[in-house]
C-alpha cells in the first residue's frame, strides 16, 4: 500500500514497514497523515501475513510533531471540530498501540504526537 505521505511496503517475511514520507516538513503529522496511519494500521490488524511492523521516516527527523500550518487551522475552528479532530488523533494512537504484532517504534510515535 502506498499513499502520498505514508508508505507502506510488506515483505516475504512478514515484516511491514509503514514509512512516513514528509521530509520536507521533517514528517510533521496533520490530519491527512493521521487518517492514513490509521487507515494503515487497521489495515495491517487485519492482515495474517504481516509478523511485525517498523515505524520509520523519510529523511534527517524521525518527525517533528504537529505540522504548524495544521495548528494554525486548528486555532480557527470552533470547539466540536477541535473535539472531532482530537479524536481523530487519538483514534489512529489507539489503533497503533492496539496492534496484535509487534511493532517497533510505536513507543516514538506516541512522544512525537
Amino acid at each position: 500500500m502506498s499513499n502520498s505521505t505514508v508508505v507502506t511496503d510488506i515483505n516475504s517475511r512478514g515484516v511491514a514497514r509503514v514509512t512516513l514520507n514528509r521530509p520536507e516538513k521533517h514528517n510533521a503529522f496533520d490530519d491527512s497523515v493521521i487518517a492514513e496511519l490509521r487507515e494503515t494500521f487497521d489495515d495491517l490488524a487485519t492482515r495474517e501475513d504481516v509478523r511485525v511492523m517498523i515505524l520509520a521516516s523519510e529523511g534527517k527527523n524521525f518527525s517533528a510533531g504537529a505540522d504548524l500550518g495544521w495548528m494554525k487551522r486548528m486555532a480557527e475552528y470552533d470547539y466540536a471540530h477541535n473535539h472531532k479532530d482530537a479524536q481523530l488523533l487519538a483514534g489512529m494512537l489507539k489503533s497503533c498501540n492496539a496492534l496484535s504484532i509487534p511493532a517497533n517504534n510505536c513507543a516514538s510515535l506516541w512522544l512525537c504526537a
